[in-house]
């Protein structure tokens, strides 16, 4: 790997971790607001299928959540392999 392709690769990755760490973010901001409004709705007691409902974007948010944060890992992943890849071939890295 030249150094050129390195530090495209890297930065790449580096850009890519960025963008996945958002979306960690904003479905953490999705999940408290579908927990809240299932609370709320909840509390109303209202109707079984106004509750179905909440509950099920509750569930589809967390699973947002854990596959932006399975894709942000991914992402942190490819950068250390980046980073020993350059390691292995010059015994250094200057990232």
């Amino acid at each position: 790997m030249t150094e050129r392709t390195f530090v495209a690769a890297l930065n790449q990755a580096r850009a890519d971790w960025a963008e996945t760490n958002d979306r960690v973010g904003r479905h953490e901001d999705e999940v408290a607001m579908a927990a809240q409004a299932a609370n709320i709705i909840i509390g109303c007691r209202a109707d079984s299928d106004l509750i179905a409902e909440a509950t099920a974007n509750e569930r589809r948010t967390v699973r947002n959540w854990l596959q932006a944060k399975r894709d942000r890992d991914a992402a942190q992943a490819a950068i250390s392999a980046a980073v020993a890849a350059q390691y292995a071939e010059y015994g250094e890295v200057d990232a």
